[in-house]
């Protein structure tokens, strides 16, 4: 018998059982701990694993026990608290997802390929002994940003180049500063502390609302997440600024959680305008070193502000303070493809295992944050009023015109030439990108699919292409119908492409500006749209939801829904709840400092019921009449779901695949409801077929022990290597 210590390794993989390694070529064993990193064999590759459990164990060498020995470890400083191994495990149990999967998704790629070059030798900027030199500085009277670069570094004292490319300032700027022998590059040492962080600019006044709701925030405790429910611009930001700065003068860390990347520079800069303290930035736009050097700062227990998207959850924060989570309704919360976790939620365990507060912010909440906070799970705050102390902006409907013209009405062009006229600016939005979703022949009804998915082409100018959104898939125009060879192609409905192209003829005069993902891939693009708009000139907005999502727009005075008509008919009981947050927030981006805004609705349906229960009534009463509905059809958030979705190029393998997955479910248990299997929203997409499988419950227990049975029985089954699939756990499309 020989005595070693064996680790547990969950390998960043698709595997479903954790592994046993020993440690035999790694120096200092007993000294790893759980949470530590590994790179660890795995086949022919070398792979990043998690330690969860380190022990001494004895095995006999002589009875074919033969394990492989990690190769060695990663960084101290890029392994997990406790704390997040903790919610990793519990992830992987509530989403019946191998630990895996998990670790492949929640850690930085430099840390999954073994990338730390950016690491080992750590570097900041100072100012040279030399920079006091009068002669010195007067090379700088004719470079404005170089001499704001030299005054901020002097300000900062020691800084890097993330601090500095944070700040706003280009790194070319250092290289004509050192030339002058103003600064000096210099390797930091991890004794080495950063300053506190200040106030640089004053605190707003607040409300009485305001002021309560501080109060709460501040000697809130874990237990109880808070709900900020705060009408569009009723100062919901400046009580996290002024939250922020209590955790700060503690010394702790500040995280705040966006939906979308294009409101990070917004969130970036107000918080970069009111503290002289240490952003960090983290998203998809990130470079791989920046995300590196954000998640080993997380560790560092320095204070300082985390800004992102919905991966910000996982990094291994060692002194957090309170979480701050941003228009919290929003989807983009929801991961919808592999590990679909949903960010929101996971705030919430973290915030409760570090014992810190927990805000969730918006002024349309989810449906199920609006039932927790009737149920009293959460504790709701409420502003009723803006702070401008402008009043909401006014809702009118606006018939469509019953004709095949789809440009706008008569009546919301003379809108638009009013506001203009007054020096405002305007937000058309319609939520489709290209110049027109289809293409047919009005001589033999032909109309353009895409050969890989069950849906149309969408026509695009720029490039002039047919794409689908779905798979990408891209052709020529055509000229001519390729059943009939007519030339009789028109299109119908309308996209953010010819909506600008119209308005750019209606209004030759002022600029207009579209703002989509077409046009917006370039990274630091929506960025530079937003400070052209936020100048303050006339002009005329153009886009889909990317900018509906809490933009502060202070000249914006109206805005324009067209074709909000979809969502009345959708078989997603969802759909009505989300386009009432849709409504509500394309509403609130008007209006915010200077007068009442207005929204105009474009709808061929003016008299529907929906628009009387929505825009007549606070969103509170709203919210309240759908929760019935649901509470009396059984639906969530009264029940528990899940659905299993599986997708293959075989619609035959894919059906048995889903029978199978269905006998695995017991039969006869008291609350449980099945539905399926059934056909996505959109059967095919990318050459696969895909299906899935709906799982309602009373209980949470009951749904993953079913839950649980799939997963047990899917991942032994032998023969279906052509169908993928995933457990969707409180899903949220149906798509």
């Amino acid at each position: 018998m020989t005595s070693t210590m064996t680790l547990s390794v969950a390998v960043a993989a698709r595997i479903d059982k954790v592994l046993s390694y020993t440690c035999e070529d790694v120096e200092r064993p007993a000294d790893i701990p759980t949470g530590a990193l590994v790179s660890a064999p795995l086949g022919k590759k070398l792979i990043t694993g998690l330690v969860l459990d380190p022990v001494p164990t004895q095995f006999g060498t002589g009875k074919g026990v033969k394990l492989r020995s990690i190769r060695s470890l990663l960084p101290s400083e890029v392994w997990l608290t406790k704390e997040l191994v903790e919610l990793m495990t519990w992830c992987a149990r509530y989403y019946h997802i191998p630990l895996g999967k998990i670790l492949s998704t929640a850690l930085p790629n430099a840390v999954l390929e073994q990338q730390f070059g950016s690491l080992e030798h750590p570097k900041i900027w100072q100012l040279s002994s030399s920079a006091a030199n009068d002669e010195n500085i007067q090379q700088l009277n004719r470079a404005p940003r170089q001499s704001a670069l030299y005054k901020w570094i002097g300000q900062q004292q020691q800084c890097t180049n993330a601090d500095i490319k944070n700040a706003g300032f280009d790194l070319n700027l250092l290289k004509q500063l050192r030339a002058k022998d103003l600064i000096v590059e210099m390797e930091l040492q991890n004794s080495q502390s950063c300053p506190a962080p200040s106030t640089i600019e004053k605190p707003h006044s607040l409300s009485d609302e305001q002021s309560d709701a501080l109060k709460h925030v501040l000697t809130a405790d874990s237990k109880r997440p808070l709900l900020l429910k705060g009408v569009t611009g009723s100062g919901k930001t400046e009580i996290y600024l002024q939250a922020a700065e209590k955790i700060l003068q503690k010394g702790k860390q500040v995280l705040v959680l966006v939906p979308e990347i294009g409101l990070i520079p917004q969130t970036k800069e107000r918080f970069k305008n009111r503290f002289n303290a240490a952003i960090h930035i983290y998203s998809s736009e990130c470079s791989e070193t920046e995300k590196l050097q954000t998640w080993c700062a997380a560790k560092t227990r320095k204070p300082a502000i985390f800004i992102g998207t919905r991966s910000t959850i996982f990094l291994p924060y060692e002194h957090l303070g309170i979480i701050v989570v941003d228009e919290e309704h929003d989807l983009s919360y929801k991961q919808q493809e592999g590990w679909r976790y949903h960010a929101r939620d996971l705030a919430t365990l973290r915030s409760r295992a570090l014992k810190v507060p927990l805000v969730l912010g918006s002024a349309t909440p989810s449906f199920e944050s609006f039932h927790n906070a009737q149920t009293g799970i959460y504790k709701q705050l409420t502003l009723r009023r803006r702070a401008s102390g402008v009043a909401l902006p006014r809702i009118q409907m606006v018939p469509n015109q019953s004709s095949q013209n789809l440009s706008l009405p008569e009546e919301s062009l003379m809108r638009i030439q009013d506001t203009l006229d007054k020096g405002a600016q305007v937000l058309v939005f319609i939520n489709r990108r290209g110049f027109a979703p289809r293409v047919l022949c009005t001589n033999c009804g032909w109309i353009a699919l895409c050969p890989q998915c069950d849906t149309a082409l969408c026509k695009h100018m720029q490039p002039a292409q047919l794409i689908c959104h779905h798979c990408d898939y891209r052709i020529s125009n055509p000229t001519a119908c390729p059943a009939c060879k007519s030339s009789k192609l028109t299109t119908q409905g309308l996209g953010t492409e010819q909506l600008t192209q119209h308005l750019e003829h209606c209004f030759p005069a002022v600029e207009c500006l579209r703002i989509d993902r077409d046009s917006t891939r370039r990274k630091g693009s929506f960025k530079q749209y937003m400070d052209r708009v936020n100048k303050g000139e006339p002009c005329i907005l153009v886009g889909t939801q990317m900018l509906a999502k809490g933009h502060h727009l202070p000249r914006l005075s109206l805005a324009i829904i067209c074709e909000a008509d979809q969502a009345l008919f959708s078989h997603d009981y969802r759909a009505k709840e989300h386009l009432g947050q849709l409504v509500t927030q394309v509403a609130g981006r008007t209006g915010r400092e200077i007068a009442q805004g207005e929204l105009l609705i474009q709808t061929s349906f003016p008299d529907h019921p929906f628009w009387e229960q929505l825009i007549n009534r606070p969103y509170s009463d709203y919210a309240e009449e759908l929760l019935a509905e649901r509470e009396q059809n059984e639906l969530p958030p009264y029940r528990y779901a899940a659905f299993l979705r599986a997708e293959s190029t075989d619609i035959r393998a894919l059906t048995t695949f889903m029978a199978i997955a269905k006998d695995a479910i017991s039969p006869n248990q008291t609350g449980l409801e099945i539905l399926g299997p059934m056909p996505s929203a959109i059967e095919k997409k990318n050459r696969r077929f895909r299906y899935y499988l709906s799982l309602t419950a009373a209980r949470r227990k009951t749904l993953h022990e079913n839950l649980s049975q799939i997963s047990y029985q899917l991942a032994n089954l032998k023969g279906f290597t052509k169908v993928r699939y995933s457990i969707d756990v409180d899903p949220q499309t149906f798509d």
